[in-house]
C-alpha cells in the first residue's frame, strides 16, 4: 500500500466503517508488531494488506497471521496480489502463484491464491 498519510487514512477508514472488512493483529513480548487486513466476498477472502515491523521480521509473525486467517476462512480461496520481494512468503504458506505481468512501468505484480480445495 502506499505510505502517503491520506491513503493510510482512507484504509483505515474503510476497516472501521465496512462490513466486510477485517483487521487483525500479531503482538510479541506485549507489543502490535503486525496486522493483516481482509475483505470479504460471497466467494473470496481478498487479503489486502500484511505488514510485520521491521525489527521483527523472520520470527515467523507473518506465516502465523496467514495460518490464523486459513483457520478462520475455511472455503473461500484466500487471494493477493504482491510484488516479486514476497512471493516466496507466499509460496512458503501454501499459495499458488502467478504472474501478472507487469501491472506498472518496471513493477511485475503477482497473483497469490490459497485454495482451501487443493491445500
Amino acid at each position: 500500500m502506499s505510505p502517503k498519510p491520506e491513503r493510510i487514512i482512507h484504509e483505515c477508514e474503510n476497516y472501521k466503517t465496512l462490513k466486510n472488512r477485517e483487521l487483525y493483529g500479531i503482538y510479541f513480548e506485549n507489543e502490535l508488531t503486525g496486522i493483516i487486513g481482509l475483505m470479504h466476498d460471497t466467494f473470496v477472502t481478498e487479503l489486502k494488506h500484511i505488514a510485520i515491523h521491521p525489527n521483527h521480521r523472520n520470527k515467523g509473525l507473518g506465516s502465523k497471521l496467514i495460518e490464523e486467517i486459513q483457520k478462520l476462512t475455511t472455503s473461500a480461496p484466500i487471494i493477493a496480489e504482491t510484488d516479486r520481494e514476497a512471493v516466496n512468503f507466499y509460496k512458503k504458506n501454501g499459495f499458488i502463484i502467478t504472474s501478472l505481468g507487469e501491472k506498472y512501468p518496471g513493477v511485475e505484480r503477482f497473483k497469490c491464491i490459497y485454495n482451501f480445495m487443493k491445500a
